[in-house]
C-alpha cells in the first residue's frame, strides 16, 4: 500500500518536484467587479504632444480656462488671457508581487497585474478629469461671472427637470451637449423612470438591459462612488466644446524590483505625464443633488 501511495504521489508532481493539487483548480484571480475602463478621452479632447513640446492653446478672450495642479491640489488656475500654457504631472501607480509568486502561480500573473496597474491609472485620470470639471463649476461668489454656469442644486433626484436644468445651460452656449456623468448610485433615478418620461419601448430597454444609453443626444456615464462622490452630476458638451487632456508622455512603465517581506519581489511602476485642461468653463454644468 505504500508503494502505490508514493507511486501516486509521484505521479502529482510537477517535472520541478512541485505538487499539482490544489494548482490545478487556480485558473486565475477572482475579481471584485471588473477592471476600470477610464471616461477621460471621451470627456475631453486627447492630444498627444511629445516629450520635447509644452502644449499652447488659444481660446476668446471673453472666455475663461481652468487648469489644476496635481491630483487636484492647490492652486486651481482661472485664466481669462487668450493663451492657456498647462504644465502636464505625473501619475504613477506602482507594482510589487514576490518572485515566488509567479513561479508558482500557473496564470500569467505579471500580466493579470499589469492590467489591474493600467485600470489604476485609467481611474486616476479620471478622477483629475473630474476635479478640472469641478473647478469649472465654482460656487456662487468663489469665481462666479459670466463665463460660468449656474450650480443646479433644486432636486434631490435625477429627474428629467434636474437634468433639462443644466442640459439648457450648456446649449445656451451654443455648445452641443456631449456627456451626462453621473454617478453609480444616483443612476439609479433613471432605473425608477416611468413611460411618463419616455416611451414604452425604452422603457422595456431599461427593464431589461438597465442600460440608459443616449438622452436628447448626449451619452449617458455612470461612474463609482470612488471616482465621483454620491449626488454629485456633471452635464458637459462634446469635447470638441470644452477642452483637452494634455499628454506629454503616454503611459510606461520601468523595473521597480526590490526586497520586502524576506522575499525578492519582481516589480514595475506605471507612469504618464499628462494635464487636464478646461478651456472654456460654459461648456460644463455641475448638478448637486439635496
Amino acid at each position: 500500500m505504500d508503494r502505490y501511495a508514493r507511486e501516486f504521489a509521484s505521479l502529482l508532481k510537477t517535472p520541478e518536484g512541485r505538487q499539482r493539487i490544489a494548482q490545478e483548480n487556480i485558473y486565475g484571480p477572482f475579481l471584485e467587479g471588473k477592471y476600470w475602463v477610464g471616461h477621460t478621452t471621451k470627456l475631453l479632447l486627447k492630444h498627444n504632444v511629445g516629450l520635447d513640446k509644452y502644449p499652447k492653446y488659444h481660446k476668446d478672450h471673453d472666455l475663461v480656462a481652468v487648469t489644476i495642479s496635481e491630483h487636484g491640489q492647490v492652486p486651481t488656475t482661472y485664466i481669462t488671457d487668450e493663451w492657456v500654457e498647462p504644465r502636464s504631472y505625473p501619475i504613477t501607480t506602482l507594482l510589487r508581487f514576490p518572485i515566488v509568486d509567479i513561479e508558482t502561480a500557473n496564470y500569467n500573473l505579471i500580466d493579470q497585474h499589469s492590467l489591474k496597474a493600467q485600470a489604476k491609472m485609467a481611474e486616476k485620470e479620471d478622477i483629475d478629469t473630474l476635479n478640472a470639471f469641478l473647478a469649472a463649476t465654482p460656487t456662487a461668489g468663489s469665481a462666479s461671472g459670466a463665463a460660468y454656469n449656474d450650480l443646479v442644486t433644486a432636486y434631490s433626484t435625477l429627474s428629467r427637470d434636474c437634468l433639462s436644468a443644466a442640459y439648457v445651460q450648456v446649449i445656451n452656449r451654443n455648445a452641443p451637449v456631449g456627456n451626462i456623468v453621473v454617478n453609480s448610485i444616483n443612476y439609479g433615478n433613471f432605473l425608477t423612470w416611468t413611460d411618463a418620461d419616455f416611451g414604452r419601448e425604452k422603457q422595456q430597454e431599461l427593464i431589461k438591459t438597465g442600460l440608459m444609453g443616449d438622452l436628447w443626444g448626449a451619452a449617458v456615464r455612470q461612474i463609482p462612488t470612488r471616482i465621483l462622490p454620491q449626488n454629485r452630476a456633471f452635464v458637459s458638451a462634446v469635447p470638441e466644446h470644452l477642452g483637452v487632456f494634455t499628454i506629454q508622455i503616454e503611459i510606461s512603465s520601468k523595473d521597480a524590483a526590490g526586497y520586502g517581506l524576506g522575499l525578492l519581489e519582481e516589480g514595475l511602476v506605471f507612469f504618464e505625464y499628462v494635464v487636464p485642461t478646461v478651456l472654456i468653463t460654459g461648456g460644463v454644468c455641475r448638478i448637486l443633488l439635496s
